[in-house]
């Protein structure tokens, strides 16, 4: 089967929307750290969607603010955007993507109010990433 790039944005982006609605219902549930792993997945797809859109390619990495790097690069008009976002918002940022590995291997849990804030910091990203790629 082949799968075209577009159908891979596409799939990406479902994925990203999957994992973010399931992050709010798992705080529902009280499942937090899984609330705050799917939250940063549901960022780091969107994100990996359009860098494949814009670049070709989907970087390895599951850094969030390297791969915001990665859109700021491929972006002509809204580089600036992008870079004063990840400045504004890094302490957020970089909580998000601890919990990519604490929530899974970490001896301490994430209540609540974490897993508001996770969910709130992707959606955040993901605005962001709406917000710069409407205008190309």
């Amino acid at each position: 089967m082949i799968i075209s790039s577009l159908d891979s944005v596409n799939i990406l982006l479902k994925k990203s929307e999957m994992f973010l609605n399931s992050a709010e219902g798992n705080i529902e549930r009280k499942l937090y750290d899984v609330a705050c792993f799917e939250a940063d997945q549901a960022a780091q797809l969107f994100l990996k969607a359009y860098i494949l859109k814009f670049m070709g390619f989907v970087p390895r990495t599951h850094s969030i603010r390297t791969l915001l790097g990665h859109l700021a690069s491929a972006l002509k008009i809204n580089k600036k955007t992008v870079t004063r976002f990840v400045s504004d918002h890094r302490s957020d940022l970089i909580m998000l993507e601890v919990a990519y590995i604490r929530s899974r291997y970490s001896g301490e849990a994430y209540n609540r109010q974490d897993a508001k804030k996770c969910v709130e910091v992707a959606e955040k990203v993901i605005e962001l990433v709406k917000r710069v790629v409407v205008t190309l």
